[in-house]
């Protein structure tokens, strides 16, 4: 299941699609590897530790990764929650991973090619799901109050929000698009919400 491009996270709007992946019946997802999803440039990675809250057990702190790209003048990637960095990219990470993000980024310059295996990711605990993120400077999405997402730091990628799928063929952009679904309740199904392509 993905949730749609701009979600709400607690008190907050973020721009990122939530992948929900498959678990087994004591909710343990496998790892999956992750690739890139097209021919870019690495130019952060940043590592840090993420507190996870199991359905059973005692409440854990994970290694996370998120991997960002650019892959044009206007339009930037990245993948956040990931567990496991493939080379060359788990030898430029940090070592130690902060509790806090802010300035733990590490600039980076590696090319990749659409295909390159870029880590693996279980998600996070217990939602087991990792993030997809897409800005693209050519797009301005209107706000109540634009003002304060043309100003505030990181609220501008809410600014510049794409949905990732506008930029694949419509074969592929069809097979993610029906994936898009609401929040959905172990043991119901889950409802497919319909959108439109702007």
């Amino acid at each position: 299941m993905i949730n749609p491009t701009i979600v709400t996270s607690g008190n907050w709007l973020k721009n990122r699609q939530y992948h929900t992946m498959y678990t087994d019946a004591n909710n343990v997802a496998e790892p999956t590897p992750v690739y890139a999803p097209a021919d870019a440039v690495a130019t952060e990675i940043t590592h840090y530790l993420a507190r996870m809250q199991p359905f059973s057990g005692e409440p854990y702190v994970a290694s996370q990764f998120d991997v960002r790209f650019q892959a044009s003048c206007d339009v930037r990637f990245w993948l956040d929650h990931i567990s496991t960095l493939a080379e060359p990219f788990a030898s430029l990470a940090a070592e130690e991973g902060p509790n806090d993000t802010r300035g733990a980024a590490v600039h980076v310059n590696v090319e990749v090619k659409a295909g390159d295996l870029i880590g693996w990711t279980t998600g996070t605990d217990p939602a087991h799901t990792w993030d997809f993120i897409v800005t693209d400077q050519r797009i301005i999405v209107p706000f109540a109050n634009q003002e304060r997402y043309e100003g505030m730091g990181e609220l501008t990628s809410l600014l510049h929000a794409a949905c990732p799928y506008d930029y694949y063929s419509e074969e592929m952009r069809a097979e993610f698009i029906a994936k898009i679904a609401g929040m959905s309740v172990r043991g119901r199904e889950t409802q497919h919400l319909s959108i439109r392509r702007s």
